[in-house]
């Protein structure tokens, strides 16, 4: 279960910063320490998500929980400029998925286990950070090889590719920041609340990590098991392409308690694929998750981090073993480790 299915945590380490990112993309995992011990080595890097969720469609609820997880080991040293890193090249396992404690209620039964070598080319401005106005670039080319299936195992990929990531971050003081279009909603409502001053000022800071990242995968999948495409009668492997793009960002402020919003966009494509398998739908995938999750100081008196908190979302779309769209509200609380 360790993991995650998207972005960069190596450029996200270097950053102090406020809210996590989708579900498949956990860009503000920390480094786990060299000084853990078991069991927190164990599960360092994990996140979850322990939920309550509701089918649109069937008005069925059950519980449930998402898992994301990235664990990174370097092959060779990383190259470091004013100790930060320029090229980095590590085996990394990933890991995500969404289980429901009543499989008959799994909208977007899915989950993905992945390992394989990561490539990471850094391009700073100003690596020593000597003022706000900076600009980070994170380059990313992953080989890698992995496990796809349902809750129950009766369907089940195994793919094979490669992935090419880009990450972006900006100081606030920086052009990219000040501009930066996904960022004006948020810089919107971070003013009306006081964002910034907790609820006691009217300056509006740019967030450095309000910019999208974006996946381009292609990869060959076998599957087995009794998949969607195995009932229409296609068998063969084939080739898939897919596009994600997923971003967070600080966006209200109430009391001592802050609101991130989250939005993750995937898209699955089987070019050439067969008249079955167009005629069934089962070529084009497109998935989507808003989410708007609040944390604090603390919670029931208890400390917690930035990064974890209640969170209401929802889920539209479909994913690979999906034979139809499906929407879903979720509630909970997340968690990292």
């Amino acid at each position: 279960m360790f993991a995650a299915a998207v972005a960069a945590a190596p450029l996200a380490a270097q950053h102090t910063l406020p809210t996590p990112a989708p579900a498949s993309t956990p860009k503000h995992v920390g480094l786990v320490s060299d000084d853990a011990g078991f069991p927190e080595s164990l599960f360092a890097g994990l996140r979850l998500d322990l939920k309550t969720f509701t089918d649109k469609d069937s008005n069925n609820s059950a519980l449930g929980l998402s898992f994301a997880g990235e664990r990174t080991f370097d092959l060779v040293t990383p190259v470091t400029d004013h100790g930060v890193p320029v090229l980095d090249i590590a085996a990394t396992l990933r890991s995500f998925g969404n289980i429901s404690f009543d499989p008959d209620i799994n909208p977007h039964d899915f989950s993905r286990e992945q390992g394989g070598i990561d490539a990471n080319w850094f391009l700073r401005s100003d690596p020593a950070r000597s003022s706000a106005d900076w600009t980070d670039v994170m380059l990313s080319l992953r080989l890698h090889g992995g496990f796809e299936a349902d809750q129950q195992f009766t369907a089940r990929n195994s793919t094979c590719g490669a992935t090419l990531v880009v990450d972006t971050q900006a100081g606030p003081a920086s052009a990219l920041a000040h501009w930066n279009p996904f960022d004006l909603p948020f810089r919107f409502t971070r003013w009306m609340t006081g964002y910034e001053g907790r609820g006691g000022g009217a300056e509006v800071v740019n967030r450095a990590e309000a910019f999208p990242t974006v996946l381009l995968t292609a990869e060959q999948v076998w599957s087995s098991g009794l998949d969607p495409r195995h009932e229409v009668g296609d068998t063969t492997s084939y080739l898939r392409l897919q596009l994600e793009v997923a971003m967070s960002a600080a966006c209200v402020r109430i009391g001592d308690y802050h609101v991130a919003a989250e939005v993750d966009y995937r898209l699955f494509a089987e070019p050439g694929a067969g008249d079955a398998v167009r005629g069934a739908g089962l070529d084009l995938f497109d998935y989507f998750v808003v989410a708007l999750k609040v944390g604090g100081d603390s919670i029931l008196g208890k400390e917690i981090t930035a990064a974890d908190g209640v969170f209401v979302s929802y889920r539209a779309g479909k994913l690979p073993f999906d034979q139809k769209d499906e929407d879903a509200f979720e509630v909970g609380f997340r968690v990292h480790f």
